[in-house]
């Protein structure tokens, strides 16, 4: 705000004199004019438009047969590569100006989303991950019988998000979950981004570090979990909860004599400091006023009425994943014993709702199981041990892989503790601290099947990459703080009285008005380089974690249309054996037909042909994923799921029904007759975990 006087003319006069903005140094009669270079024109624009083009020709282009041991990689030519380089140009190029354009950061960022986590529905037009199938299933058999079925599996006992899509599904008439599979990922991927940016703004992140933290979110996502799943779902509506939390609960800057801290008075007037404080601490008190996490900037009605709703979705949460709220718990007590919250009403709510669901709602899971849940509390190092065992293992290149996403996990908190030291003049870089490492209790309660660290990352990933963004941007941001909330509030000042100008008809008017922003520096040169660089092999490291493991989650066409027809073979009553878990098995009719997996069933026999000849199922599915996971995750030889199928024709009395490159149905026929065996199947994992590599 500055001070400005205007001249308004008395009853003879005809013009108005000019205004004088004494901040700026403008000549009376004009505006100052813009600085040069504070934004960087249309350069930025053509070479994002240039990006989409490459990327969507590479993309149209691309085999998905050519998929590989490194994943979506080997089937990608230099078109795409090309066009990541030109989006991370034209990202970093903007981002380096002086007043950095919003809708061309948001384009870049949500061209990127489309780029990583859209290249495999575009690539291979077929919905990936078994278990995205296997929850289409769940979702048609509640919107179909409008109830779960009890006893079947683990998920059942948590069926909000199943429940939720199915009433969506009858609302827009849709009949098929299957439907929705395609581009799930993405959909999340956009959804998660407002969320990540408030929730970044409120850490007090400047708007380009900001920009900078949700490119690295989407470039060290590698999880997999974003796609149609109760997690997904459980942890876009834990980042909206976040939000709401923040926003609702701000800290007010402290108040020493009706001052607060800073010179600046409880109602928003400025006032002088003493000299007796000296120029130093008067620079250090006005620094931590501004960095003080503002006040609510809404009323107590509005708070309630979000507090409501983020109770709300807190029991949607509760109500549809097992891990979500323990992880959303701890993020909450972290803020909480941080000081960025002021209220423990959320903190309380969250706990309860778990446990009274937990006690009354998931019976099925729980009921004789008891010793599996409370099996693991305290064993950190054999949590941490089962997740790495489960994935450390096949192939050189799948080893490979794996040891690159322990690398980006171990890169990200090195950059995260980089970012905490040169933040640490400003408090809010402990409550990122707290935040990033308060998921990971986690371990210490339940192991998830080995699934907890992969989660327990995830809900820390968000703190990380702010932190991160910290290091290479770490001034916060200049509106940031509850003196610049109170200055952004109080719009233009009353006018104040009116002083009658000697020897003249005039009058002058004393009025404050609202001062544009001055520009932001632009980027240094080695800043916007190096920039450059972490952007691009950001991208390029997250192609590789992320699709590393496509060669046995995508499947052809010939995969899903053997699989159904096999499910309108099979009668009721018969038994279907896989090799493993990976195939597109949907399964409408659930409760119909058995499903066995051949390879843990059997246990401690781990080899699905050794299963196959014990529980001699009536049919078995064979396809391409299952060899390929096989051969990727277990080491096990070239071709080895056709082997097995021509040994049990030889050995077991199993004739092929189908045959195709792609997908193998065999079935057990006795006299050419089909026998129904009645292999036991009922007995369902008390941690609903798919093996996904």
């Amino acid at each position: 705000m500055t001070t400005d006087a205007y001249t308004r003319p008395g009853k003879g006069a005809g013009e108005l004199a000019g205004a004088t903005d004494l901040d700026r140094g403008a000549p009376a009669g004009r505006t100052a004019p813009a600085a040069p270079g504070q934004t960087r024109g249309p350069a930025p624009v053509a070479l994002l438009a240039v990006a989409a083009v490459l990327i969507g020709w590479g993309m149209a282009a691309a085999d998905p047969h050519q998929i590989g041991a490194l994943g979506i990689v080997d089937a990608l030519d230099w078109r795409y590569v090309a066009g990541i380089v030109a989006l991370a140009a034209a990202f970093v190029w903007e981002l380096g100006a002086a007043r950095p354009r919003t809708w061309l950061l948001a384009s870049a960022t949500c061209a990127l989303v489309v780029a990583i986590y859209g290249v495999s529905p575009v690539v291979e037009q077929t919905s990936r991950l078994p278990t995205s199938w296997r929850h289409a299933g769940f979702i048609n058999y509640i919107h179909d019988n409008g109830t779960v079925l009890h006893h079947y599996d683990a998920r059942f006992s948590w069926p909000g998000f199943f429940a939720g899509v199915a009433v969506l599904m009858n609302t827009a008439g849709v009949g098929d979950a299957s439907h929705l599979l395609l581009y799930a990922s993405v959909v999340f991927m956009l959804a998660y981004l407002p969320c990540l940016a408030m929730i970044f703004r409120e850490l007090g992140l400047s708007r380009r570090a900001t920009w900078l933290a949700l490119w690295l979110f989407l470039c060290a996502d590698w999880a997999d979990q974003e796609y149609l799943s109760p997690q997904g779902t459980a942890y876009l509506l834990s980042l909206v909860v976040l939000v709401i939390a923040l926003r609702t609960s701000g800290r007010r800057a402290p108040v020493v004599g009706g001052t607060a801290v800073g010179g600046t008075a409880v109602g928003g007037t400025a006032v002088g400091r003493s000299a007796s404080g000296g120029a130093a601490r008067g620079r250090r008190d006005r620094l931590r006023a501004l960095l003080e996490p503002p006040p609510p900037a809404l009323g107590p009605r509005e708070q309630m009425a979000l507090l409501g709703c983020a109770a709300v979705l807190a029991f949607a949460v509760v109500a549809s994943h097992q891990l979500s709220p323990p992880l959303l718990t701890l993020l909450l007590v972290s803020l909480l014993l941080t000081g960025r919250l002021r209220g423990r009403g959320l903190v309380l709510l969250v706990p309860i709702l778990f446990v009274g669901y937990f006690t009354f709602g998931a019976v099925d899971f729980w009921s004789g199981h008891l010793s599996v849940v409370t099996g693991d509390v305290g064993g950190v190092g054999g949590t941490v041990n089962q997740t790495l065992s489960n994935r450390v293992q096949g192939s050189p290149t799948h080893l490979r892989i794996a040891f690159l996403r322990i690398v980006v996990v171990g890169v990200l908190f090195a950059g995260a503790a980089v970012g905490s030291l040169r933040r640490r003049r400003w408090r809010l870089g402990a409550v990122a601290q707290a935040a990033a490492i308060a998921p990971f209790g986690l371990l210490a309660l339940q192991s998830y099947g080995g699934e907890a660290l992969l989660r327990a990352y995830l809900f820390a990933l968000p703190f990380l990459c702010a932190l991160c963004a910290a290091a290479f941007l770490p001034a916060p941001d200049p509106d940031f703080g509850a003196p610049a909330r109170r200055r952004r509030r109080g719009g233009l000042a009353r006018r104040r009285p009116r002083a009658q100008t000697a020897g003249s008809g005039e009058d002058t008017v004393q009025m404050r008005i609202r001062r544009a922003r001055p520009p932001r520096p632009e980027l240094s040169r080695r800043l916007s380089a190096l920039l450059l660089v972490v952007c691009t092999g950001a991208v390029a490291v997250q192609l590789i974690c992320r699709g590393g493991n496509e060669e046995f989650v995508w499947f052809s066409h010939e995969e899903v249309a053997a699989t159904q027809e096999l499910y309108d073979l099979a009668p009721a009553g018969s038994t279907i054996g896989v090799l493993n878990g990976f195939f597109p098995g949907q399964n409408d009719d659930l409760g119909r037909v058995s499903l066995v997996n051949l390879e843990s069933k059997c246990k401690p026999v781990v080899d699905p042909y050794q299963c196959a000849l014990q529980l001699k199922p009536d049919y078995i599915l064979i396809t391409r994923a299952q060899d390929a996971y096989g051969r990727e995750s277990e080491s096990r030889p070239e071709k080895w799921a056709a082997a097995d199928a021509a040994s049990l024709e030889r050995s077991a009395g199993y004739h092929r029904i189908r045959n195709s490159p792609d997908a193998i149905i065999l079935a057990r026929g006795v006299d050419g007759g089909l026998r129904t065996s009645r292999v036991d199947a009922s007995t369902r994992p008390v941690l609903s975990v798919d093996q996904e590599g």
